[in-house]
């Protein structure tokens, strides 16, 4: 794609609080001037665009009794799951006249979006992230529909070599060459330039710093820190609780439960700069993935590669695309999902050897530096939409 080319960037919303990793790769790709198409903008004093971007926001409910009746027929005589009113059709067709490419994120996005790809003969990229991969996989419609999908798309981006499988696995190994695994990456200047929060002498700190959701593990953390705290009498633990979610009222029941209301403290969702200096104030990052009881997964959580670059030592679980930047006992260390013993045996561990945390750190910082830093993210994104 040449380089002052129009790329059409769609998602349903520009940007969630967490979808950290989307804004970093738009922002890869701000030198192919791009047109963000979304239903919702949002957090954009958080995630400023460049001077080189435009947004264009499609609207999904039609205006006035006859656009309704017509998109009503519209939907049943073509039996489409996902029909734009025909006002919003128009809209996004002209903003498609000057682009090459269209960069779908999630795969439902995706296959809303082919349609449009198809008709005006437009290249078509996708980027999953996570549950796309892994909960939907388990519905036969979706599977069944991610095979035209792929047949059309130029290029099938994804986080994690555990999602590759995953999607070819279920897609019979059809488009092998068509996948691209491209990490996402950290801004190593960015967390170097944050002061962390003040520390408490004596204290070791353990955070929790993401959604409070099934997959996260939240309760099954406090769970574990109540039996640190009781096995390591003689030390003086907190646990920090950064971010929100479905999972907030039962954190919050079970801390009073287990009388940790002094110890446990919730912070809610932040800015993420605060979370950054939350992250670098403490001892040990916890990360307890896991697949939910509705099947969702992780895809490459930016949290953990976040607490690496601040040098915050990490502990989490053999899940999704985790192994693949903590190596255990060299960069972190890990344990199998819901293993709450297996957990607490780790974190008593880092808790009393401040040795091995500086021995995880310095190594897991080196490794980010590497592998995973913004840089590398942006020049993989960069070569690959330069390619189509």
């Amino acid at each position: 794609m040449k380089a002052k080319s129009s790329i059409i960037i769609y998602n349903t919303s520009f940007f969630e609080g967490s979808e950290t990793f989307i804004y970093n790769q738009y922002f890869a790709l701000a030198s192919f001037f791009p047109v963000l198409v979304a239903h919702r903008f949002k957090n954009l004093e958080r995630f400023p665009l460049q001077a080189t971007t435009r947004e264009f926001m499609i609207g999904t409910v039609p205006e006035g009794t006859k656009d309704r009746l017509i998109h009503y027929i519209r939907r049943k005589w073509l039996k489409l799951p996902y029909l734009l009113p025909l006002a919003s059709e128009r809209q996004l067709e002209e903003n498609l006249k000057d682009a090459q490419v269209i960069h779908a994120h999630f795969g439902p996005n995706a296959l809303a979006i082919l349609p449009y790809a198809k008709r005006n003969a437009l290249h078509l990229v996708v980027s999953f992230h996570g549950y796309d991969a892994s909960q939907l996989l388990q519905d036969p419609v979706y599977v069944k529909s991610l095979l035209p999908l792929f047949d059309y798309a130029s290029s099938v981006i994804v986080c994690a070599e555990k999602m590759k499988q995953d999607l070819l696995t279920a897609t019979h190994f059809k488009y092998v060459a068509k996948f691209h695994v491209i990490h996402y990456g950290v801004d190593l200047e960015f967390i170097s330039s944050i002061l962390p929060k003040k520390r408490t002498e004596g204290v070791v700190k353990l955070i929790h710093a993401g959604r409070l959701t099934a997959k996260k593990g939240v309760l099954d953390l406090i769970r574990v820190f109540n039996a640190v705290r009781t096995k390591l009498p003689h030390i003086q633990l907190q646990l920090d609780i950064v971010g929100d979610g479905e999972d907030m009222k039962a954190a919050l029941d079970l801390r009073s439960e287990l009388g940790l209301s002094d110890y446990v403290q919730f912070y809610g969702a932040v800015s993420h700069h605060e979370l950054i200096a939350h992250v670098k104030s403490a001892a040990i990052f916890v990360l307890n993935s896991r697949v939910s009881p509705s099947g969702d997964s992780e895809g490459f959580p930016n949290s953990i590669l976040e607490a690496m670059a601040a040098g915050t030592a990490v502990v989490s679980t053999y899940h999704a695309g985790i192994p693949e930047v903590v190596v255990h006992e060299e960069t972190g260390l890990l344990v199998k999902e819901k293993d709450n013993e297996g957990l607490e045996a780790a974190l008593i561990r880092l808790t009393q050897s401040e040795e091995l945390r500086d021995q995880l750190t310095q190594q897991a910082y080196a490794r980010i530096k590497q592998e995973f830093s913004i840089n590398k993210m942006s020049q993989n994104l960069q070569q690959l939409f330069s390619t189509i």
